[in-house]
């Protein structure tokens, strides 16, 4: 037996919550809008964190940095620092 909001498709249209209240047939969404919406949440959602905090990411390649610095001065170091810094990048960080 067909219900009420079956019969009437329009007035369901018109009055969205009376239906879903008694059927949970009619609502004012297509189902291609619903879809939409859903690949908007699932696309829109924010890159995930790095795990780790920068402080304590790559201690091997900052550990030679560091000593590298004391030792020879930042401006002898320049590979020292890179290897540290595609370290970083590779760990989830943008530096």
């Amino acid at each position: 037996k067909p219900t009420e909001c079956q019969k009437k498709p329009t007035e369901c249209q018109k009055k969205p919550t009376e239906c879903q209240k008694s059927q949970g047939t009619c609502s004012k969404t297509s189902s291609v809008e619903s879809a939409a919406k859903a690949v908007a949440a699932a696309t829109s959602t924010p890159p995930a964190a790095p795990p780790k905090r920068i402080c304590c990411a790559c201690p091997e390649t900052k550990k030679i940095r560091d000593m590298c610095v004391v030792e020879k001065g930042e401006s002898f170091c320049g590979d020292e620092i890179a290897q540290h810094l595609a370290c970083l990048r590779k760990e989830g960080f943008e530096v």
